[in-house]
């Protein structure tokens, strides 16, 4: 046989975002195949947690220490589980590398319960203490945060990449339309400018602050590149 070409060309759709693809993989097969939710989340989120969630404990503490070690850390993962029991509210986080179970009294269930979702990425603050029950780190949460609002609230500065050679002035265009939704923010822009002959670093103004929102970020990666976006932020690093 042979192939017969179709009538109408076919349509150009726009790559599918990280977490669209992910989020098809875990609807089709169950799991996450081609790589992490959280991994877009790591870099930010070493800004306003402690450590990642396997260095967040350390090892195990000797038997006479156990009561000594607890004390007050940020954490952030992937919610991968949710029970309700009595009135409190315990979930499963995981960050790509280890998991650790957060646990919620009624109070502060009631008042962040809407936040614990499966797949979403959150921030729990809170007391980490080694339960001997489950031979491992819990965290005893007082608040919840989502992950995307505490990039919002932290980030102080966004750096766009543009590399003239390899995009003509119709990038001008597209980046104001990209970011126009999203202004009136807390977050300067700034643009590193690189063509053939000169280098120059364009600060937007006050009239371009933006609000660093997930969408935004998602589609500027669309735009540009991953790796040609980055946000900056004025609090501390975590060491891990």
């Amino acid at each position: 046989d042979t192939y017969a070409a179709p009538d109408e060309p076919l349509a150009l759709l726009r790559e599918w975002s990280e977490r669209d693809r992910l989020a098809a993989e875990k609807e089709a097969l169950g799991l996450y195949l081609t790589g992490h939710p959280f991994r877009p989340y790591r870099e930010h989120c070493r800004h306003f947690t402690t450590a990642s969630l396997a260095d967040l404990g350390g090892p195990a503490p000797a038997n006479g220490q156990r009561f000594q070690t607890r004390r007050e850390v940020t954490a952030a993962g992937l919610v991968v589980e949710v029970r309700r029991r009595a009135g409190r509210l315990i979930l499963t986080l995981d960050d790509g590398t280890a998991r650790l179970e957060v646990s919620m009294f009624e109070d502060a269930a009631r008042e962040y319960g809407q936040l614990a979702v499966v797949d979403e990425v959150i921030v729990a603050e809170g007391s980490l203490r080694f339960d001997e029950f489950i031979d491992g780190w819990r965290l005893a949460a007082k608040t919840l945060t989502s992950a995307d609002a505490c990039i919002e609230a932290h980030a102080r500065r966004l750096m766009i990449r543009w590399d003239e050679p390899q995009r003509g002035a119709e990038f001008v265009q597209a980046l104001k339309e990209t970011l126009a939704p999203w202004r009136e923010g807390p977050c300067d822009v700034c643009v590193e400018y690189q063509g053939r002959e000169a280098r120059a670093m364009l600060s937007l103004g006050g009239a371009w602050r933006v609000r660093p929102s997930r969408e935004l970020r998602e589609q500027l990666d669309q735009l540009v590149g991953e790796e040609r976006v980055r946000l900056l932020y004025s609090g501390p690093v975590s060491t891990s």
